[in-house]
């Protein structure tokens, strides 16, 4: 008789186990197990859409992100309420001033001793850093080079003055490859090899749910990322605010190493300290929310920027838009709640296994209460809410106490939806066969 080995054997005795059970159960299992393909093939379809559509623009991407209400609901649970603490916007709008379209992005050279100004007189507010949310090209205003001279200037100016600029840099992929992030090839940048200037590559993850950290290299046990380019430009403003944010949290770090994108929470534009810029360089208040007033003359007041990070961006409609589930916002808010959520340790780690896991045991529980219980059913209703109590407050926990985020809804419905179509079919076909045998005897 031939021997069976421990995997072969552990699979036949899965099989047999299968087979003892009633068919009801049996059933119940295969609606499970179709679940868990069914969320797989959807979350894959997903990646696929949203990786292969620019910013997710098209409807069905969109939508994708207006249904993630649920979403924010979850990583917002108790505590984890976000509130902006650690930066400032400071918005490029030629909406809010049409003067600006002498220093729009088809300016470029212009827009270069333009910013030039308005890096002198942000230095000058004594803010922790300044992040400006653009990259410059290495090739660029070569014939005109007063502006970018201006600019390197200003930004060398404030670093003495101890104020950090983080710029970005721009991480595009060679033609005809492969999503492996290895082989991202990075645009030339005017301040590669610039001592003065820290430099972030500004891509957002397709799921912009999510935040990533670094695009490359690699990280040591410290947490210092080599080449510290790699990192994206959230991370290097975040270190320039807390230069111990590594060692404050050690997860941070952890994320770091693997190169995992965990999930974080959005707050809208609105909720933000936002100061407009003019056409001659002052500054205006954006919102009423956060900006202080000066209270005797009722002018704005720039006091807020001091000790924070102050994010510099464009904010024109259609200009580096990017959908999230509080909406289409511009990358600089992107940027700021990657900051503001890297500084207020609110992150979550994915953790996909558990989401099937959690899944079909909800799903069981249901349908153990749903079959044992049927005599009863308010009793089974009972047991039923307290089942999906107690599934809520373990993912609620795990959000708030493990920082890891667990979503089983999409498994536990669809098995739910699969067993409730076959008992719906059966008593239809039931009811169908049991006509058939009444005109058969009558």
């Amino acid at each position: 008789m031939p021997v069976l080995g421990p995997m072969r054997a552990s699979r036949v005795r899965a099989f047999l186990l299968l087979a003892r059970l009633p068919r009801r159960w049996r059933l119940s299992v295969f609606a499970a197990f179709l679940a868990c393909l069914a969320v797989y093939g959807v979350e894959t379809l997903v990646e696929s859409i949203l990786e292969s559509e620019e910013h997710g623009r098209s409807p069905l991407a969109r939508s994708i992100f207006e249904l993630s209400g649920l979403y924010q609901r979850v990583v917002t649970v108790g505590w984890r309420k976000p509130e902006p603490r650690f930066t400032t916007i400071v918005e490029l709008n030629i909406e809010n001033d049409p003067r600006l379209r002498a220093v729009s992005l088809n300016m470029v050279c212009d827009q270069r001793a333009f910013l030039a100004d308005l890096i002198e007189k942000l230095a000058a507010l004594n803010p922790a850093a300044i992040v400006l949310d653009k990259y410059f090209g290495a090739d660029t205003c070569v014939r005109h080079p007063k502006g970018t001279l201006a600019l390197e200037r200003a930004i060398a100016n404030a670093s003495r003055a101890g104020v950090p600029v983080v710029v970005g840099v721009y991480a595009a992929r060679a033609e005809n490859q492969s999503e492996e992030r290895s082989e991202l090839r990075l645009d030339p940048s005017l301040f590669t090899g610039n001592p003065d200037v820290t430099q972030g590559i500004v891509n957002i993850d397709r799921d912009s749910r999510r935040m990533a950290l670094r695009w490359c290299g690699s990280v040591d046990g410290q947490g210092t990322t080599q080449p510290e380019w790699c990192e994206t430009l959230a991370v290097r403003g975040s270190r320039k605010y807390d230069a111990q944010i590594m060692v404050k949290y050690p997860r941070l770090k952890q994320l770091m190493t693997s190169d995992t994108r965990p999930y974080v929470s959005f707050m809208r534009p609105e909720q933000f300290c936002r100061y407009a810029v003019l056409g001659d360089g002052g500054l205006v208040k954006g919102t009423d929310r956060r900006c202080p007033v000066d209270p005797e003359n009722g002018a704005v007041s720039t006091r807020y920027m001091r000790g924070k990070i102050v994010v510099v961006g464009e904010t024109t409609r259609d200009i580096d838009t990017h959908m999230s589930v509080v909406g289409p916002v511009s990358g600089v808010f992107m940027q700021a709640n990657f900051i503001e959520a890297l500084l207020d340790d609110r992150y979550f780690r994915p953790v996909p296994a558990l989401d099937y896991v959690f899944g079909v045991s909800m799903f069981l529980a249901v349908t153990w209460f749903g079959t044992k219980m049927h005599r009863t059913p308010v009793w089974a209703l009972a047991m039923i809410g307290l089942s999906v109590m107690a599934m809520v407050g373990l993912v609620v926990g795990l959000i708030l106490l493990g920082g890891l985020y667990v979503n089983p809804v999409g498994v536990s419905v669809l098995a739910l939806l699969f067993d409730g179509s076959h008992i719906a079919l059966s008593w239809v076909l039931g009811r169908a066969g049991n006509r058939v045998v009444a005109r058969e005897v009558s």
